[in-house]
């Protein structure tokens, strides 16, 4: 057998399930040897004897991280700061697409934290939320007024209408055309 890039605990592995198959050890001395369950040798000797060799590569290995950075090399990122700088994330995204030919689809959110990350553009401010003043417990304590010019009803005849609203309940207290 001909392996490259396998580490000692990986063909430590491969040996010790090839032996446990041709019966030169017993069941326990692979359990302590490899120091895993009963159930899992024996899907180690299915996987050895069914799946060689993928049984031992982990599916994901060469799939790429979910969790990486969005990586440039230095020429794209002077190409972003130079000739795309007044370009917003999801644009720019389109754009490196169809005339760059980078090939994948690139996220615009991943390209936005990188652009905030490399100093071409700023983040959002957050806008602050005033808070709502709370209403007067009793009836009565705070009525306002209000009145509203427009051509309520339709004879182009333009009416004021007053009303005054009670703070505490928001009911309507008196209203009236002028």
């Amino acid at each position: 057998m001909i392996f490259t890039n396998i580490t000692d605990k990986a063909m430590t592995k491969i040996i010790t399930i090839q032996q446990f198959i041709d019966w030169t050890i017993d069941i326990n001395t692979a359990i302590k040897k490899l120091n895993i369950s009963e159930r899992t040798i024996y899907r180690y000797k299915a996987n050895f004897l069914y799946n060689w060799p993928s049984w031992l590569i982990h599916w994901l290995t060469w799939k790429p991280s979910n969790n990486q950075s969005f990586k440039m090399d230095k020429y794209k990122k002077f190409a972003l700061k130079q000739k795309y700088k007044d370009f917003w994330p999801t644009l720019l995204a389109e754009e490196l697409e169809n005339e760059l030919g980078w090939g994948d689809k690139i996220n615009p959110e991943s390209l936005r934290i990188a652009m905030i990350r490399w100093w071409i553009r700023t983040p959002k401010k957050r806008k602050i939320r005033k808070q709502k003043r709370d209403r007067r417990e009793h009836e009565w304590e705070l009525i306002q007024f209000d009145g509203s010019y427009h051509n309520w009803l339709e004879d182009w005849v333009e009416r004021c209408i007053l009303l005054a609203i009670d703070d505490a309940t928001s009911k309507i207290k008196k209203m009236s055309f002028c």
